[in-house]
């Protein structure tokens, strides 16, 4: 009637480190996801206060490009190191404890860090998230052969918006088609 349950002890060789070093690596899996995300914020938003503040429509040098680029490079790379730093920190504490690792955290770590990345894959190819209706302008524009730069969009009483593109030849736009909302 009463199962026993019975714990099996698995000698994995990782788990004879100390656990200050395995904790950092429990902790920098799914950091490295979550760092790419906040890498990707602070970008962005040093970008949009560069467009709102200094550049707007206008031109922008090339030196703002490669800025911003190390600005997120810098923060994926200090949000790794913070994380690693809880995860050794962490460690100590379990080792002064004497508690010891279970095999269950290293998974729950890789289990998240692969939900994690398959979000970011998605969402970054727009199966998640739906795209703007300007990009869907540009697609669209494009493969009627028009360049993207010079698209237009005007907005129906059916609560779509109508595609336009710039005709290099006649100087007008041409409608190509409507882009819901």
């Amino acid at each position: 009637m009463f199962a026993v349950c019975r714990t099996e002890v698995y000698d994995i060789p990782m788990l004879h480190m100390k656990q200050r070093y395995i904790y950092t690596i429990i902790f920098g899996i799914p950091g490295m996801v979550l760092s790419f995300i906040a890498a990707e914020i602070v970008a962005g938003l040093v970008q949009g206060l560069l467009f709102l503040y200094m550049y707007g429509d206008g031109t922008w040098p090339e030196w703002t490009g490669i800025a911003i680029s190390a600005i997120g490079i810098g923060a994926f790379v200090f949000c790794v190191a913070m994380i690693g730093m809880m995860g050794m920190s962490y460690g100590k504490k379990m080792e002064s404890k004497n508690v010891p690792v279970q095999i269950k955290y290293i998974l729950i770590s890789l289990i998240l860090c692969a939900l994690l990345g398959g979000f970011i894959f998605t969402s970054n190819r727009g199966y998640v998230f739906k795209k703007p209706s300007y990009r869907r302008c540009q697609e669209m524009c494009v493969q009627h052969g028009y360049g993207a730069q010079s698209t237009s969009l005007e907005f129906l009483d059916s609560g779509a918006y109508m595609c336009s593109c710039m005709n290099k030849q006649t100087k007008k736009f041409d409608d190509v088609g409507t882009v819901d909302q």
